[in-house]
């Protein structure tokens, strides 16, 4: 990483620290082909003005060992992890992973292994040369955000995001399960399996995680004759002090209806608004695919698709210009890394509380980390 690149990831990384607690601690690790420890783990009220010295002697050499940057990052973070402390990696890199460790099952098993340990990685990539996939499976692993500047000026909006997400951490390592249900249930989201059921987002203050079940009319039916409801969950988490917490929710008995009863019924708009996401996530994966095949004849043809669900969605509407844009240049590096972490995303998003349909005004007035981007690569225009 170099020049403006280089300058501006500086400058958002001094930001990040000022908005930090007096007693928070903080770590920068710089990594090319060797990696060393800028500033060793330290209370952010006893670094004063030496933080910006260190961090501006920070300079680019040759190759990228993106394991061996994590790695000592986390191990910085690993003696201190706990119950009761957030610990987060945020691992930048605008490179290809060509030293050290590369290979993505080896690298994700250790971050997955550190995060069920309590550091969790959040990974941000920076131009076109860096490796999505890998990035976005890290960020998986390691229970965190995955996030991509096309520009130097992209980046800042992304470090607001996260250390607004960190600074009003309210639930973590949350895990939700279900008993009693349908046998042919499905869940829609991309979210991770665990033994017993599936890894959810962590949730800030003002935002809810959520979840899109399907299941057949019969098994619903059938559910709640055997056990008085068609659906009960079960939610483990953290909270911000350390505590652990069981929570148990279930549908209320619902009245049966003749399927023109049914038909008449008015559907549920935040429902019907989740459900358009997730389908527009599966179709964004497809488009890459053919993208990255050179298949652009595929490409106009699952885009009309996305143009059709964006006549009824505002947010998927507000996603087709630079999707077209792409399309035009023939440019399928840059598709690929625009719609993997936009399906991403839609796929396992928080969302506001009081969230309304999407509008390019109110987003631009949401905390970051609760923004839909119209372009995930790029900052929010005013």
């Amino acid at each position: 990483m170099e020049g403006t690149k280089l300058t501006e990831a500086k400058r958002c990384v001094l930001e990040l620290i000022k908005r930090m607690n007096p007693q928070d601690h903080v770590g920068i690790v710089q990594y090319d082909n060797q990696v060393d420890t800028v500033l060793p783990l330290s209370p952010v009220s006893e670094i004063g003005s030496v933080v910006e010295t260190l961090i501006q002697g920070i300079t680019a050499n040759a190759n990228t060992d993106l394991h061996a940057g994590w790695l000592r990052g986390g191990e910085m973070l690993a003696p201190t992890a706990g119950q009761d402390t957030t610990c987060h990696v945020i691992l930048l890199s605008d490179g290809q992973a060509n030293s050290g460790i590369t290979d993505a099952d080896r690298i994700c098993k250790q971050i997955s292994a550190l995060a069920e340990a309590g550091v969790t990685t959040t990974t941000i990539g920076l131009g076109a040369d860096f490796n999505e996939v890998l990035m976005t499976a890290m960020a998986q692993a390691g229970q965190g955000n995955a996030h991509y500047g096309e520009r130097a000026v992209d980046l800042s909006e992304t470090f607001d995001a996260e250390i607004g997400l960190l600074s009003q951490l309210q639930w973590r390592n949350v895990k939700l399960s279900m008993t009693n249900n349908a046998d042919d249930i499905k869940v829609i989201n991309s979210y991770e399996r665990t033994e017993d059921g599936w890894r959810m987002p962590s949730v800030a203050m003002g935002s809810e995680c959520w979840m899109l079940i399907r299941m057949s009319m019969k098994e619903a039916v059938r559910c709640q004759n055997e056990h008085g409801s068609a659906l009960t969950v079960k939610v483990q988490a953290v909270d911000s002090s350390g505590q652990m917490f069981n929570f148990q929710g279930q549908l209320n008995s619902l009245p049966a209806t003749t399927e023109t009863e049914y038909a008449a019924m008015p559907a549920h708009e935040l429902v019907e608004r989740r459900m358009k996401e997730l389908s527009a996530a599966q179709l964004q994966l497809q488009i890459r695919n053919a993208a990255l095949a050179g298949n652009w004849i595929q490409v106009e043809q699952l885009l009309s698709q996305f143009e059709t669900m964006g006549k009824q969605e505002p947010w998927i509407a507000a996603s087709i210009a630079f999707t077209r844009q792409l399309m035009s240049e023939r440019d399928e590096s840059r598709m690929s890394k625009e719609m993997l972490y936009k399906s991403r995303k839609m796929n396992n998003r928080l969302s506001s509380t009081d969230e309304m349909i999407f509008s390019m005004q109110s987003d631009l007035e949401e905390q970051a980390f609760l923004r839909r981007k119209s372009t995930e690569g790029r900052r929010s225009e005013t």
